[in-house]
């Protein structure tokens, strides 16, 4: 779509409204711009001639909330939601801290991805662990029995 469906003397009614939704959705003047397919100081001389303040993007919307805690839950890192719902990392931080959540950590090592809420005393024990499972891929260890992980676990935690 190009600019004039918005700032010439016949803006285009189907992109004003589109414009103005996602303005009330909180959405900010870049996001709109990329959605809508025109520049950012094109979406600001709409908003300012229709007296309207910037979205400060400070403040989730109800939908981003919703969509941020479901990734949570499936105990994705604040990283990964961010990438996931396009939310930048210190708003989902902000959002997480807020909510009195605790961080999910993703801890990925050695080739081996291990995934879950830890507290931070637990990290270094998932450190080992993927450690241990790395000797034993790396061995050729294709059936890998419980004792076995815990010998080659506990050779690897007294390093």
């Amino acid at each position: 779509m190009y600019a004039t469906g918005l700032t010439s003397k016949k803006p285009n009614p189907e992109i004003e409204k589109q414009v103005l939704k996602l303005y009330n959705q909180g959405c900010s003047d870049v996001k709109i711009a990329g959605i809508v397919g025109v520049t950012s100081p094109t979406i600001s001389i709409w908003r300012k001639k229709r007296g309207l303040p910037y979205n400060k993007r400070g403040i989730l919307t109800a939908n981003e909330k919703k969509t941020c805690l479901k990734l949570y839950k499936q105990g994705k890192s604040d990283g990964e939601i961010s990438r996931v719902s396009g939310i930048a990392l210190h708003m989902i931080y902000r959002w997480r801290h807020n909510a009195g959540l605790s961080a999910n950590v993703g801890i990925y090592s050695y080739g081996v991805s291990y995934k879950k809420a830890l507290p931070p005393e637990q990290h270094e024990d998932a450190r080992c662990f993927l450690r241990a499972m790395k000797a034993l891929k790396d061995n050729g260890c294709k059936n890998i029995d419980l004792d076995m992980l815990r010998e080659v676990y506990q050779r690897v935690r007294e390093m």
